[in-house]
């Protein structure tokens, strides 16, 4: 009986440290994290952190434009983003995929007064990790 109880308890162990969400296991609901731009296009933006112990958080080996990336998450509703954010993600002419910049990454959805803007190019494949950007 000892030993069962034993094996019970070891496996509900191993099921709960497996079966959580990559935020949920931290204290807050937001992570800071520093990224690049690896794309963006209309709504949605692919950023690659920077942090090797927090790429955990990112995909690993996410291929875009023939380039293999880790550590890279999906981000949607970036025409919703404050203006101090969109200088860091656009320049002059285009994308800026050199700069390294902090953001404060989410599960939680933002309500923003620009919920409803709709845009639909999109990118073929996006990472399967999705975050929001916490912009206060």
């Amino acid at each position: 009986m000892k030993k069962n109880l034993f094996l019970l308890s070891l496996l509900t162990l191993a099921f709960f440290s497996c079966n959580q969400d990559k935020l949920d296991v931290l204290e807050d609901p937001y992570v800071e994290v520093t990224v690049k731009v690896v794309d963006a296009i209309c709504s949605d933006m692919i950023l690659e952190i920077q942090e090797e112990n927090l790429k955990n958080l990112g995909d690993s080996s996410f291929t875009h434009e023939g380039n293999e990336y880790n550590g890279v998450i999906h981000i949607s509703g970036v025409q919703c983003l404050p203006p101090s954010l969109m200088k860091n993600i656009y320049k002059e002419g285009g994308l800026n995929k050199s700069t390294e910049f902090k953001i404060k990454i989410t599960k939680i959805p933002n309500r923003t007064n620009c919920e409803f803007a709709t845009c639909l190019a999109t990118f073929n494949t996006v990472p399967n990790s999705k975050y929001y950007i916490l912009s206060n």
